[in-house]
């Protein structure tokens, strides 16, 4: 008897203990228990229904107006875009469970998680029009967000924001490892012309986070907007604390098979000069990455700063250590990408990689193509690569839109040590789909103030460019020997193609009978 007993109340509490499920509608009339589809709850009621570790809300595709912050303190998963018939089936057309609180500024953060350990997943979740930002995280919990979209937040905040996360996400933790999967950040920027500070990481900010992944995602149209763009005067003068149209990180960045396309970033005001970037890896202690992705059509503008001082670092991917001699100094690795029509304004800046300003910053890059940089100020020196003083940089394998070694100061400069391999290739990599001369002076924000791309650039030009190499000769087989081809269709000559696309199923294949230049 006692022993029945004793198993009851084992099974009672292993019972309590197991995963809850809540569904979720967003017309749901309160006072459900979300244990069916009949009977589902708002996500107010789920949210505070969820107390053990691992419970499940499940919601419904549609749009939800929440009228107050979504609070989480409990490492759940949050699986959203179900089509409300079962657990298992979402709703058709890719449709997501979307967080809008219509820019109401009685509502900072649309969802704030304050997760001391464990993980937090969200999935088929879509944030919009956030007045200020669309997640707000602290407490060393870990994140992870899968297929969703961070869209048009920030864009009416009117209020001076810290130097660190103004819209899309603003995510710390000492021990918290974030990662992001087929995720897109649209539009998350700021519009309006009044002088206050902007925040920096427009899309997404860490800091103090262990390790930030970023995988298979998008990042189009962040930053400044339009009206920002064209309303400082004297130059400089309104955009404050902005460095990271898409990405500011004071952690260790992780990013791979990742687009950024036609993001628009300021400059940092202050004393230093300028210093702004589309990503910005700032002291993050340790080794960051990119791996297959995408730069295309991007702007860093105002980097000429009103001050008398010259900028310091800027560009479209910058990083920057620590200026104390015993910290620990960030390195880069810039591995199979493509950098294209990007535009920065500054003299010590890069329209590509700027290896930061305080010494012992490093970077490799690799197997990666620069075409079609502008730079509006000493054009000759430096617009796929700058690097500063007591910095490093180590480059081939790489494809310059140059003459030459002859011309490779126009390419890469600054005072740093830059060691430059033999076996880089220069010309034309002849994109699929182009952009013309033409069609790059008619979407140029050109106001004697400003001369840089538009923040809607995307929808105009740039969402038709298409970055595949027909240049065989000098993209195909040509990347460093020792780097994995596998991926690439075969026949792939046994060795790895440069740019975006290299080691990937849409990589250019070999043709049967070419021949192989080992450089």
């Amino acid at each position: 008897m006692k022993k029945t007993i004793l198993l009851s109340l084992v099974a009672l509490m292993m019972a309590s203990l197991e995963a809850a499920t809540y569904r979720v509608t967003h017309d749901a009339p309160g006072g459900g228990d979300g244990q069916s589809w009949a009977t589902p709850m708002t996500i107010v009621e789920a949210i505070a229904a969820a107390k053990t570790a691992e419970d499940i809300i499940l919601c419904k595709a549609g749009t939800y107006t929440p009228t107050d912050t979504i609070a989480i303190s409990t490492a759940i998963t949050f699986k959203g875009g179900l089509k409300g018939t079962d657990d298992e089936t979402l709703s058709g057309n890719s449709e997501r469970s979307v967080f809008d609180t219509q820019n109401n500024t009685a509502i900072n953060n649309i969802f704030s998680v304050t997760t001391a350990s464990g993980l937090n997943t969200f999935e088929g979740v879509e944030v919009r029009n956030a007045y200020q930002r669309g997640f707000n995280k602290s407490g060393g919990g870990s994140l992870s967000f899968k297929n969703c979209i961070f869209d048009s937040c920030g864009k009416k905040y009117k209020t001076d924001t810290t130097l660190r996360g103004n819209a899309g996400c603003f995510l710390g933790g000492g021990s918290a490892t974030i990662t992001f999967e087929n995720c897109v950040f649209s539009r998350n920027s700021y519009d309006l012309s009044n002088g206050i500070k902007v925040g920096n990481g427009i899309a997404l900010a860490f800091q103090s986070c262990k390790r930030v992944m970023i995988d298979n995602s998008l990042f189009v149209s962040n930053g400044l907007g339009r009206a920002a763009l064209k309303s400082s005067n004297p130059p400089g003068g309104n955009i404050k604390s902005l460095r990271g149209a898409a990405i500011y990180t004071e952690s260790p960045l992780t990013v791979r098979n990742t687009e950024f396309r036609a993001n628009t970033t300021g400059i940092y005001t202050g004393d230093d000069g300028a210093m702004g970037g589309i990503v910005y890896i700032k002291e993050a202690k340790g080794l960051s990455s990119f791996t297959n992705c995408l730069f295309l059509a991007n702007s860093c503008e105002q980097c000429d700063t009103y001050k008398a001082t010259d900028t310091k670092e800027a560009g479209v991917l910058v990083v920057r250590s620590a200026s104390s001699s015993t910290a620990t100094k960030d390195s880069l690795d810039v591995v199979n990408c493509t950098f294209a029509y990007n535009f920065t304004d500054g003299k010590t800046t890069s329209a590509g990689i700027d290896v930061g300003s305080y010494a012992g910053t490093k970077a490799n890059i690799k197997n990666t193509i620069f075409y079609g940089a502008r730079k509006s100020r000493d054009p000759e020196k430096g617009r796929d690569i700058w690097v500063s003083s007591g910095c490093s940089a180590n480059i081939d394998y790489c494809l310059f839109d140059s003459n030459g070694g002859e011309d490779i100061e126009k390419c890469i400069a600054g005072a740093g040590t830059k060691t430059i391999g033999s076996s880089n290739v220069f010309g034309d990599p002849k994109f699929k789909c182009a952009i013309t001369a033409d069609e790059v002076a008619s979407i140029m924000v050109n106001n004697d103030t400003y001369y840089g791309y538009s923040a809607d650039a995307y929808e105009t030009v740039f969402s038709k460019a298409d970055v595949h190499t027909k240049n065989r000769e000098l993209t195909v087989d040509t990347g460093d020997p020792t780097s994995p081809y596998s991926n690439e269709p075969s026949p792939n000559g046994k060795r790895v193609n440069l740019g975006y696309y290299g080691n990937t199923p849409e990589a250019l294949s070999t043709v049967v009978g070419m021949r192989v230049i080992i450089r």
